[in-house]
């Protein structure tokens, strides 16, 4: 028995080299040469999970309350979540946000506003990707230097990085 993230790095490739994996959660796993496996992150939303869609959709709603309390100046991305939500307040926010059906996949569900929004330019967007782009690549960079690897393959997969997407083009620019 292996956990996911082994089998999708066999699938993707046979030998050395890593996965990184970004849908709901996240995590990269990679091997050397001699089959010595490491694993970076997937440790689950509440203490991990970093650059996952459940961090970007986290950072949205992040967003939209700071937008809602006057901290953040009105943007495209916070209204395009009151949108999806269905919201008028922040209270309505937190009541989505807390409500047992959410979950993690109800907040990682906000993850496709995100790309959009910075695929159309919007800078709270592409300033989530950014950051969530730099936690992927810390991840991958992690595991080569922990595995020694030099000129590693790295694939990718999950719902976020699976299509060509503004998220995806972030990730693979800052890891090659």
């Amino acid at each position: 028995l292996c956990g996911d993230h082994e089998i999708a790095l066999r699938g993707a490739m046979n030998g050395p080299g890593c996965i990184l994996i970004s849908g709901t959660g996240s995590i990269a796993y990679g091997k050397d040469a001699s089959g010595m496996g490491i694993r970076i992150g997937g440790y689950g939303h509440l203490i991990d999970d970093r650059g996952s869609g459940y961090a970007i959709g986290r950072d949205a709603l992040a967003l939209t309350v700071q937008t809602l309390d006057g901290c953040i100046p009105p943007n495209y991305l916070a209204v395009a979540v009151m949108k999806f939500l269905n919201a008028e307040t922040a209270g309505d926010i937190v009541n989505y946000v807390y409500a047992q059906k959410t979950g993690k996949r109800g907040i990682a569900a906000l993850a496709p506003l995100v790309l959009r929004a910075a695929e159309a330019g919007d800078v709270q967007g592409l300033e989530i990707i950014r950051h969530n782009s730099d936690d992927l690549t810390l991840m991958v960079r992690t595991l080569i230097r922990r595995l020694e690897l030099e000129n590693p393959r790295v694939a990718f997969a999950g719902g976020l990085l699976n299509e060509d997407n503004v998220y995806r083009r972030a990730a693979e620019t800052k890891i090659s």
